[in-house]
């Protein structure tokens, strides 16, 4: 649930999506739409980052990837109204808590969102969704805001302090947290919590690479709100570098295997050579050896080839079923928020 925060009752501006264009190790590039904005209202309209006191107020950590940030109220060719968000330096981390302040003559607004921060190497559909956090004001106007639920997986939706499962394979673990999410707990500690609480459900202690089949205990809301909310984004962001460390191990193991495949490939080339004095021509080795004992060599050449394939094969399988749990963790995200 969020709450936005006005001065005036009757304004109805608000701030619609948040979507991420850039990628992590990337200068942010951000949009975020505005709704029902009046002609009278945009002259005056401007939206900037909200004070580091105002994050400590709102309990949301000023990080480095805060600083130096832009923002400027642009127009779409339609005629849409949105917030343009850049910076300076690149954005390292996955996460990022923005609190954007939005005022005009009339009224005040504020809002946060949770920045989910994808990659360099795959393109995500929408990559940012609204965290659930109230934005501190002196006079606060809370505004209704619809809410869609978040479809449990078939497993079941539990109750926190109850048990999920079992995990059916291509589920993610942001998608279950996101399912089972208390209100007023943040996704970063249900995250962390149900890593912490099921060790054995997860290969090399990496949220990231869920084991299918197993069932996890899933923490109540007073171990969750115990877990300090710093910890828990340290946390996410540990496991976000691994999980980046373990896909560029696959894709560089891949691109090696390809290279050997390939070149094994050259060495078991064959070519016809000119012909002999007969007119019968000889059949010869790219490697030039000599006809004779090739028949073997060239089946166990054959047979390493295929060795290759095969793992190249499993490797690439590994790197896109990789990629397809990120893009499940940004979903998640993103409708969890809704």
């Amino acid at each position: 649930m969020l709450l936005m925060l006005a001065s005036s009752v009757a304004s109805a501006v608000g701030m619609g999506r948040l979507t991420v264009l850039s990628s992590l190790g990337q200068p942010l590039n951000a949009e975020v739409d505005l709704v029902s904005v009046q002609k009278e209202e945009l002259a005056t309209l401007s939206a900037r980052l909200a004070s580091p006191d105002a994050y400590r107020q709102a309990n949301l950590q000023y990080g480095a990837a805060a600083a130096g940030m832009r923002f400027r109220i642009e127009k779409r060719p339609g005629g849409q109204l949105y917030i343009k968000i850049t910076s300076v330096r690149s954005v390292d981390e996955p996460f990022v808590n923005l609190l954007i302040e939005l005022t005009w003559a009339s009224g005040r607004l504020v809002r946060e969102y949770t920045a989910l921060i994808d990659p360099p190497d795959y393109t995500p559909p929408q990559s940012v969704a609204s965290a659930p956090a109230p934005a501190p004001e002196t006079r606060p106007v809370p505004v209704p805001q619809p809410t869609v639920a978040v479809a449990a997986p078939a497993s079941a939706r539990p109750a926190a302090g109850g048990e999920y499962g079992p995990i059916k394979r291509g589920e993610t673990l942001s998608k279950i947290a996101a399912s089972v999410k208390p209100e007023g707990v943040s996704l970063e500690r249900m995250l962390v919590g149900i890593l912490r609480s099921n060790p054995d459900a997860f290969v090399n202690n990496n949220m990231n690479r869920m084991k299918a089949g197993k069932m996890l205990r899933i923490p109540d809301k007073e171990q969750l709100t115990a877990m300090p909310q710093a910890d828990a984004v340290k946390e996410v962001r540990v496991q976000a570098a691994d999980w980046k460390r373990y896909r560029r191990k696959l894709a560089d193991t891949a691109g090696t295997v390809s290279e050997r495949k390939t070149a094994a490939s050259r060495r078991d080339k064959v070519s016809v050579k000119d012909k002999t004095a007969d007119g019968k021509p000889v059949l010869r080795l790219s490697s030039g050896e000599p006809p004779g004992g090739a028949g073997a060599k060239g089946r166990s050449k054959a047979d390493r080839v295929q060795a290759l394939e095969e793992e190249l094969i499993a490797r690439e399988r590994a790197l896109k079923e990789a990629n397809e749990r990120i893009k499940e963790l940004e979903k998640a995200v993103k409708e969890s928020a809704k």
